[in-house]
């Protein structure tokens, strides 16, 4: 199944590749391959951009339920941040730049773990509810070993999941991602996150 390989592939270079110092052409041919492979994929499945989230017709009810369950995600963050004694500041004029490109980035892996991910399933024949939780569990399994990150994504994951099935926007669940991800940074304790890293720098930073 194209979600399995993709996903293995990604696992493989996050884990063996990325670390390796230099080697920048092969690098560069996997992000290629990276952006590339969901995409052509999805075009050969038949997808439209509006199949894959990418509209602007239900923005509104799709914004509204997306706020509704930022919010609540983003209490439970604070509350955490809270009890922790975690919070922490940015420089001022960083946060607008922090959210752009946490927003962006956030469309980005909508992307694969809605238009891709989950979408592929439901067409395999995985029923909404079971999809929406095998998807979230392979977006948090990338996330590994960073063990906050991993169940605060596969929380979140399926979250977005269940909303993309009833609203599929990934424009609105990327600025929720983007979101979310600035708070997580800025609300929890440093030592619990390392910078939200992933792989083998997560282990690096935190010794």
């Amino acid at each position: 199944m194209a979600p399995a390989l993709y996903f293995s592939a990604l696992a493989a270079f996050i884990w063996l590749a990325l670390p390796i110092k230099g080697y920048l052409p092969g690098k560069i041919a996997f992000y290629i391959f990276a952006a590339a492979f969901p995409i052509v994929v999805n075009l050969l499945a038949g997808d439209t951009p509006a199949d894959s989230g990418l509209r602007l017709d239900n923005l509104r009810p799709a914004a509204m339920q997306a706020a509704a369950a930022t919010a609540i995600m983003a209490a439970i963050v604070v509350g955490v941040g809270i009890a922790a004694a975690g919070f922490h500041a940015s420089k001022p004029a960083r946060l607008p730049m922090m959210l752009c490109t946490y927003a962006a980035w956030g469309i980005a892996q909508q992307y694969l773990l809605q238009a891709f991910m989950l979408r592929r399933l439901v067409q395999a024949g995985v029923s909404g509810r079971a999809g929406a939780v095998v998807a979230a569990a392979a977006f948090a399994a990338v996330h590994s070993p960073n063990w906050v990150l991993v169940g605060a994504t596969f929380i979140a994951g399926v979250v977005w999941c269940r909303i993309f099935i009833r609203r599929p926007n990934i424009i609105t669940l990327g600025v929720s991602h983007g979101i979310l991800a600035v708070l997580l940074y800025h609300a929890l304790p440093k030592a619990w996150l390392h910078g939200l890293t992933i792989g083998p720098d997560f282990l690096r930073r935190a010794g």
